[in-house]
């Protein structure tokens, strides 16, 4: 099944580069629904472990000795540990779309669309 994903996921990527590349100016609409949306998730996510937290904090006082171990596994079963390696995801993710929004620019020749300065003359 991580095979599968995997070449989707990389499949996806490519699919992405070239129409960064080759179609820019709909890339640049596209862009900003790509980053915002899972930005969108990241702040859901956060807020989720935020509201768990502050749940945990409210009621351990409640929670009697002999059951805390108890009580830390079904508070652990709804948090994501891993919050941090989501962030990390997610920067990665919306650098990467950045760079392709300056994809074309990086591919020119001094931002002329591959025309150096000398060639716009006829001849």
């Amino acid at each position: 099944m991580e095979t599968i994903l995997g070449g989707i996921a990389v499949a996806g990527l490519g699919g992405l580069t070239v129409l960064a590349y080759k179609h820019p100016e709909g890339y640049s609409k596209l862009a900003p629904w790509l980053m915002g949306v899972p930005v969108f998730f990241v702040v859901l996510l956060g807020a989720w472990q935020s509201a768990a937290l502050n749940f945990w904090v409210k009621l351990v006082h409640f929670v009697p000795e002999n059951r805390y171990e108890e009580a830390k596994a079904v508070y652990e079963r709804f948090i994501r540990p891993d919050f941090a390696v989501v962030l990390i995801v997610l920067c990665v993710w919306v650098f990467y779309l950045m760079f392709l929004l300056k994809l074309p620019e990086f591919t020119t020749k001094g931002g002329t669309n591959g025309k150096e300065s000398g060639d716009s003359k006829a001849p």
